[in-house]
């Protein structure tokens, strides 16, 4: 018997110490360092490979020499981080070898490229390592956060991994894009909003809307949410962020003569993206559109369990203000978008953050959170699968 209580007293205590955020941060981070070191040793270690450059924008013979280039190729949105982190603030379309297709619109997500630029010139690191080494960071990031809100919510901090699982952070992750470091600054801006740190959270907002401009409906759901439900004037703080999209917008088409949103080819007319989605791969005609249709299952699924979370008298209306933007968001992105790959994965984050969140305040979340996250993990998983080995 006393064996036995022993043995009791133990398991209780290590199931306490996992209650804490830095447990889910370093799983994230166990994780996610395994996929990146796979597919490094893929591509015989060569950490250019996740810029997924393309000889379409780029000139081998006139780039950095650490540069992989493929040939015949159009390259991905990864190759244009890679040329502001050479230069952030860069006036000139064409530089290093590298043309910018759409320099307003892919300045505007300055944040990524700046963080690396700076990391690069303080350290012996390359500029490719370094953009791994960010998103890295940044997952890190983003399951310690979300664990600190999944407690907030009154949940265990490890349910924060359904958030960092995300499987649209491995496209992230693999063509060094924007999302993970827009992500990571949302939640804590979301984490020093409901602490009362208005300031700590309109400056975290700010930076995530540098990030990727999407992350603006956030404030602007949080204070809609908050107007609603209470007339606070906390409300003031956030318009921060608001302020500085305006101010860099006009910056960039000061310099470059157009609005970034101008250049851009994401958005259409309501459903008509999801439309030709559906069109195009239902029935599927093989494992590229079974994959195509198992992200859309999730993200669906995943939807509709925080629809119904809404129903609830405890849902958080700031919360899901925000979600009834990205949803809205969601149903009006185009076919270029829904086209590529699991890319609707990578756009839709935001949704997908928001959505946990949701459930996660449910008085009865947690059967709605392991039905959600074991989808994401079985999601995670077979994407990586795929991922470790494809630019």
């Amino acid at each position: 018997m006393a064996n036995g209580s022993r043995n009791a007293t133990s398991l209780r205590a290590s199931l306490a110490g996992l209650e804490r955020p830095w447990v889910a941060a370093l799983i994230a981070l166990t994780a996610y360092g395994a996929f990146a070191s796979a597919r490094l040793h893929h591509f015989d270690f060569d950490p250019s490979s996740f810029v997924v450059a393309g000889d379409v924008f780029v000139e081998p013979d006139a780039t950095p020499s650490d540069l992989l280039v493929q040939a015949d190729s159009a390259g991905y949105d990864g190759q244009f981080f890679y040329r502001l982190a050479l230069d952030p603030f860069t006036t000139e379309k064409t530089d290093f070898g590298i043309r910018i297709d759409a320099p307003a619109y892919r300045q505007q997500r300055i944040l990524y490229p700046l963080i690396t630029w700076a990391l690069t010139r303080a350290s012996s690191l390359s500029v490719p390592a370094t953009l791994i080494l960010v998103n890295w960071l940044g997952l890190g990031a983003i399951a310690f956060l979300a664990a600190l809100l999944c407690q907030h919510a009154g949940r265990h901090p490890l349910w924060g991994l359904v958030i960092a699982g995300h499987p649209g952070f491995l496209f992230t992750l693999a063509r060094d894009l924007s999302e993970i470091t827009a992500a990571a600054f949302v939640l804590g801006g979301l984490v020093l909003w409901q602490r009362k740190r208005l300031a700590g959270a309109a400056l975290a907002f700010t930076l995530a809307v540098l990030a990727r401009e999407t992350a603006l409906l956030v404030p602007i759901g949080i204070s809609v949410g908050i107007w609603i439900e209470s007339r606070s004037k906390d409300i003031a703080w956030l318009f921060a962020a608001a302020v500085a999209f305006g101010l860099w917008q006009l910056a960039l088409a000061n310099q470059w003569g157009v609005l970034p949103f101008e250049a851009s080819n994401a958005l259409a007319a309501p459903f008509t993206g999801m439309a030709k989605f559906v069109s195009a791969y239902i029935p599927p005609d093989g494992a590229v559109a079974l994959s195509y249709l198992a992200g859309a299952a999730y993200l669906s699924g995943i939807v509709a369990v925080a629809a119904i979370s809404i129903r609830g008298r405890e849902a958080n209306r700031a919360l899901s203000t925000t979600w009834a933007l990205y949803l809205a968001l969601a149903t009006v992105l185009s076919w270029s978008v829904w086209i590529e790959d699991i890319a609707f994965l990578r756009a839709t984050t935001e949704l997908q953050i928001f959505s946990v969140l949701l459930i996660a305040y449910r008085r009865d979340a947690n059967w709605s959170l392991g039905l959600v996250g074991a989808a994401t993990a079985a999601l995670w998983l077979a994407q990586a699968a795929v991922r470790v080995g494809r630019l």
